[in-house]
């Protein structure tokens, strides 16, 4: 994945690794900038210098292929999968007619701070940019069985999330339904994990699967049904490969001025990881090539609705027991 490549002078894919370099070109340094100058007073008046961050790079990433493949309209209506509370559920409500957001909010366990209940009545608590608030849709709902018909939406964004929908066959289940709920001409805007070194033969750790080239292809591509809109570059530059930052360390410094940039590969349990972005679009061609393979089965529905009945009988145990508010 070595090269010495500036990626500067030439357009930025939209198929790519996140890149030290990417932080500092004319495409991607404006669309940073829009969503996030001035939004933290650690942010420099230069940013994004000295705050690289791949969470950012995979926002500006959203935005960008989307405006550039035109379908931030004002009739448009975009679908998040995985959304929790990300940034570009927020931002896009400015840009659009209409946001869902789904996520599984009411059984988030341990993600419960990506992913709180609270997303489902106030939204505004938890977001940390400027939305309309009226635009935002937000649902309980499991990325591996979309619950809309087919050709419903203009644009489906995902951003660090199918890495934790469980093994190969049920990411390639949600990549099918975000693929079958595009409308012709739609766009898929999706970043994951990218495995850059780590265990021989291994994938990733419990909760998380790291990808690479071959299941990238196989697993997202294929199963979608769409088609990459650039060439896929997982080419990295010597400055983005001596940038490690321990997990660990994150968590310890998160929201403090201890917090350490660059943030683009990360490590954890011995695995080198970073960002990878694609942008993909539902041409005539739909499926680009056999896909009934990824179609969630009967199992994995029956498995997706019992987590649903699970959340929702939780949730009224929890508000039976909730001590009733006297006047």
């Amino acid at each position: 994945m070595r090269s010495n490549r500036n990626a500067r002078g030439r357009p930025l894919s939209y198929c790519k690794a996140c890149e030290m370099e990417d932080f500092a070109h004319s495409d991607l340094v404006p669309v940073l900038r829009e969503i996030y100058a001035g939004t933290d007073r650690r942010f420099p008046h230069d940013y994004p210098r000295g705050n690289e961050d791949r969470k950012h790079w995979e926002t500006a990433m959203t935005v960008r292929a989307l405006r550039d493949h035109g379908v931030l309209r004002p009739d448009a209506e975009l679908l998040g999968v995985g959304a929790g509370r990300e940034d570009a559920m927020f931002h896009l409500t400015g840009l659009v007619r209409r946001v869902f957001a789904t996520d599984l909010y009411l059984s988030p366990g341990e993600w419960s701070y990506f992913a709180s209940p609270l997303m489902l009545v106030a939204p505004e608590r938890l977001a940390r940019l400027p939305f309309q608030r009226e635009r935002l849709v937000v649902q309980h709902m499991d990325g591996r069985w979309l619950r809309y018909p087919d050709a419903t939406f203009d644009a489906v964004f995902s951003a660090s999330s199918i890495e934790h929908f469980g093994p190969l066959a049920e990411i390639a289940a949600a990549a099918y339904e975000m693929g079958r709920v595009l409308k012709p001409g739609g766009v898929l805007s999706l970043s994951t994990e990218l495995r850059v070194d780590g265990p021989a033969g291994g994938s990733g750790w419990p909760g998380v699967v790291l990808l690479e080239d071959a299941s990238i292809r196989r697993f997202i591509v294929e199963a979608s049904g769409l088609e990459l809109v650039d060439d896929l570059d997982l080419t990295m530059s010597k400055a983005t490969l001596s940038t490690r930052c321990a997990i660990a360390d994150l968590v310890a410094t998160a929201g403090t001025d201890e917090e350490p940039y660059p943030q683009i590969l990360l490590t954890n349990e011995g695995y080198v990881f970073d960002s990878v972005h694609l942008t993909l679009r539902k041409s005539s061609r739909y499926p680009a090539s056999d896909n009934s393979w990824a179609c969630p089965g009967e199992a994995l529905k029956r498995r997706v609705h019992a987590g649903e009945v699970e959340a929702v009988e939780r949730f009224t145990r929890a508000a039976a027991s909730a001590p009733e508010k006297r006047g």
